[in-house]
């Protein structure tokens, strides 16, 4: 039902803060500065019947095509 994360993407300098609701994703927004020391994508998803291992299998899906 929901994401929101902060990440961070090849070839920018900034983070990027994230975030969707149902189908609707909104504009990304670019942070000046990393919120915490640790410069680390974090994603949250929230909704029912969410299966982590298919969501992380997606997530790697796309690391792979990017690194391509």
């Amino acid at each position: 039902l929901r994401s929101k994360g902060v990440i961070e993407l090849v070839g920018f300098d900034k983070p990027e803060v994230i975030h969707g609701v149902q189908r609707a994703f909104h504009e990304p927004i670019v942070l000046d500065a990393w919120p915490t020391k640790e410069r680390k994508s974090t994603i949250v998803f929230i909704g029912r019947n969410i299966i982590k291992e298919e969501i992380e299998a997606a997530l790697d899906k796309l690391l792979v095509q990017i690194a391509a």
